[in-house]
């Protein structure tokens, strides 16, 4: 029988101490956004104590989870197996020496908050509703990265309150995958081997983390046994483990697939920004703010990648009020206003800094800013651990600049001639094409600046001038961005009366994809 090709998910059962060493970079993707934090429940941590840990309100039903899971979760023959196991075995265990801890992975739909109810439902009289399940949502109760330590704190209260009324309480964590790195890392100690923290055991108590991270790779595991004409149960856990140790332990984040999936044509920039920018939030302790220097023609990606990097950071993306964008032409129009212009922005970055650590700003157009403008922010931008009482060293600065395009296009264009692959330009054959772009042109808006005699830019990354395939895939990518089925013919069309350049080859596009969501608003 032909395996059926549908998304799968796993439930990865790690029960030994090494899951919490590993467990922090499951989830890289910070979200700060609007809702209920902790603090609105953490004034009720002990209200359940009335209800006990009484034993006619949890009664644990192995048979009844067998024939749940078997009756009502399609489609998930591995995960009921090794769930059936885990639970049935931690449950019969009088002496367990360390808490229940399952982490549940796969695309959304595919019933890992079903299976967090069907245990409830077959372990407390009550289910969901028990006053010993407690489930808590990233975005909804942990959205404000400025407040992280309150979260810690208040988090710890209420796994110590309640465990302290029911020590066989659960815990559900979802959006995982949108959680702060360092969060959960506060509860690490109730789920390691110790015999009681403070007079409190957690070794009865079940914690359930669950997590879009590792949808891609466990499809694909699917999808390889359907192409080999396998049966779809002939899956086994081994077959799924290398699929979520590269999606969880080793975390191929949602920046780097959004990099992957929606940058066209700039591997080079690509990898320097996906490590650049995550080796940055993964770091505790930061000597500085990150900043960097994008460079390159006009439609070739630097807003993108500003607009990718804000998505993969904050809740809201650009449109988070701790996004602060700046544009020369607009915001800074009058060289007789220079010195007011220095003065606000100095202001604006120290209240909204003060306000969330964790800011970004982006300062487009850089070429056409004053030389002189940007050197008022250098103080944020350098190594000192506080300013005037504020540490600037968790924020983000961002330069987008065409200086450089000339030259950075010459390089693609010798490789070109020379019949080199594109995709073998690294970043070595691009930086003397920066060099000479960015500190020897007055036109760079980081000429003769103290940000470069300092070395206080991080990266200077190059763009890569666009060719018409990859024309063709910013024109498939917007169709389906505007809902549209992606049609080759209409973007072929499309692609095919825009300007390229060099005239007697035709090889770049002169505006990269800038213009082409206008363009497919006629051809479609």
């Amino acid at each position: 029988m032909q395996a059926t090709y549908a998304t799968y998910f796993v439930y990865y059962v790690l029960i030994s101490s090494g899951f919490v060493n590993a467990f922090e970079p499951i989830s890289t993707t910070f979200v700060v956004g609007s809702g209920v934090g902790l603090a609105a429940v953490g004034r009720t941590i002990y209200n359940y104590v009335h209800d006990g840990c009484d034993s006619k309100l949890i009664a644990f039903n192995s048979k009844g989870l067998e024939v749940a899971l078997d009756r009502k979760l399609f489609g998930q023959h591995v995960a009921s197996r090794v769930i059936q196991k885990a639970v049935t075995g931690f449950m019969n265990n009088k002496n367990p020496k360390k808490p229940l801890v399952l982490s549940l992975h796969g695309w959304t739909g595919t019933g890992k908050n079903f299976v967090s109810q069907l245990i409830a439902e077959n372990l407390y009289k009550e289910g969901m509703a028990s006053s010993f399940v407690h489930k808590f949502v990233s975005t909804a109760h942990f959205p404000h990265l400025s407040q992280i330590e309150d979260y810690k704190s208040q988090l710890q209260q209420w796994v110590k309150g309640n465990v302290t009324n029911c020590p066989r309480s659960m815990f559900i964590f979802d959006e995982m995958d949108k959680m702060h790195p360092g969060l959960i890392d506060c509860i690490k100690p109730y789920l390691d081997y110790y015999e009681n923290l403070d007079g409190v055991s957690y070794r009865q108590a079940i914690f359930i983390f669950l997590s879009n991270a590792g949808g891609e790779h466990i499809t694909q595991v699917a999808l390889n046994f359907w192409k080999e004409g396998r049966d779809r149960e002939e899956i086994q856990l081994q077959d799924l483990e290398p699929a979520l140790s590269l999606s969880v332990f080793n975390n191929k984040k949602s920046l780097e697939v959004a990099l992957d999936q929606k940058l066209f044509g700039q591997h080079v920039a690509s990898r320097v920004i996906q490590k650049a920018v995550t080796g940055f939030m993964n770091n505790k302790n930061p000597k500085k703010s990150l900043v960097l220097s994008l460079h390159g023609w006009t439609g070739t990606g630097k807003n993108l990648v500003s607009q990718l990097i804000a998505e993969n950071i904050y809740k809201e993306g650009m449109a988070s009020s701790f996004v602060h964008q700046f544009v020369s032409t607009a915001h800074f129009p009058h060289l007789s206003q220079i010195e007011n212009y220095k003065s606000q922005l100095q202001q604006w970055i120290k209240g909204n800094v003060t306000n969330c650590p964790r800011s970004m700003f982006i300062f487009d157009e850089m070429d056409k800013m004053h030389p002189g403008l940007i050197d008022c922010i250098k103080p944020y931008l350098d190594y000192y651990e506080y300013l005037d009482g504020v540490s600037y060293r968790q924020a983000i600065f961002i330069f987008l600049s065409n200086a450089g395009g000339e030259h950075i296009t010459q390089v693609a264009l010798e490789f070109w001639k020379a019949g080199r692959d594109r995709e073998k330009i690294k970043l070595q054959h691009l930086e003397p094409a920066l060099t000479l772009s960015v500190f020897n042109s007055k036109q760079s808006g980081l000429w003769h600046t103290s940000l470069i005699d300092k070395n206080l830019v991080d990266f200077f990354i190059p763009f890569l001038p666009l060719e018409y395939r990859h024309v063709l895939l910013c024109g498939m990518a917007e169709m389906s961005a505007k809902g549209l089925k992606p049609d080759q013919d209409v973007v072929d069309q499309m692609a095919r009366e825009l300007v390229y350049f060099p005239k007697s080859d035709k090889i770049f596009s002169v505006n990269g994809c800038k213009t082409i969501g206008g363009k497919l608003d006629y051809y479609t």
